[in-house]
């Protein structure tokens, strides 16, 4: 009896997901172009990411993930950039119907270029919406805006004048692999650190996690 109360607690601590605050850091590459002083370049975010509590971050649409990366502009490194990934923040843009349905994964960077008035580029994807045929490209394309206002509504960074868009590259399987070989899982117990990959994926990436990165599952 007792061997069967400790599996049984040990179980329940295992698949408890209330008691730990599950973390992770990633890696992200995405490529596109961008509209910069007026001028379409061709554009590359090296993007490292860390989450110190998915549930947090979930659940909560002002908690901010940190976020450090390079600038690629022209195939040329630029400059840092340091900000945060901000999940499920509310918008009514585009795809969306009303700013009830829709969801936004915000990306806020600070470009370190060290100009008398600071650049940024602010923008995002769309993480949840009408689940049309449209949802795996409005999830893996960053929407946004090279500006010097960083604190607008997302509508904002999406107008014509902006016109910048960057891409995750779902199709290609060898950057798949590169993103979630990239995970380090971080603040959890070691006998839990299996399922925080799935997790996060799921949280992100919803139904179509299962099928574009089985191998995690």
């Amino acid at each position: 009896m007792k061997l069967y109360k400790k599996t049984v607690i040990f179980f329940s601590l295992l698949f408890s997901s209330v008691c730990f605050a599950d973390g992770i850091k990633f890696s992200e590459t995405m490529s596109g172009y961008g509209n910069i002083d007026g001028i379409y370049r061709n554009v590359d975010f090296n993007l490292d990411v860390r989450v110190d509590d998915l549930d947090e971050w979930k659940d909560n649409p002002a908690y901010k993930a940190p976020m450090t990366g390079l600038l690629v502009v022209d195939d040329i490194p630029s400059h840092s950039m340091t900000g945060y990934m901000q999940i499920f923040s509310e918008g009514n843009v585009d795809s969306c119907e009303s700013s009830n349905d829709c969801y936004h994964l915000v990306y806020w960077l600070k470009i370190n270029d060290g100009a008398a008035v600071p650049n940024y580029f602010v923008g995002f994807k769309t993480v949840r919406n009408d689940n049309g045929v449209d949802i795996l490209e409005d999830m893996t394309t960053l929407r946004g805006c090279f500006t010097q206002s960083p604190y607008q509504p997302l509508e904002n960074y999406v107008t014509p004048e902006c016109d910048s868009r960057l891409v995750f590259a779902w199709w290609d399987f060898d950057n798949l692999w590169n993103f979630t070989t990239s995970f380090d899982v971080i603040n959890t117990p070691w006998w839990r650190e299996w399922l925080v990959p799935g997790k996060f994926l799921r949280i992100v990436f919803a139904s179509l996690a299962d099928e574009y990165f089985y191998w995690v599952f």
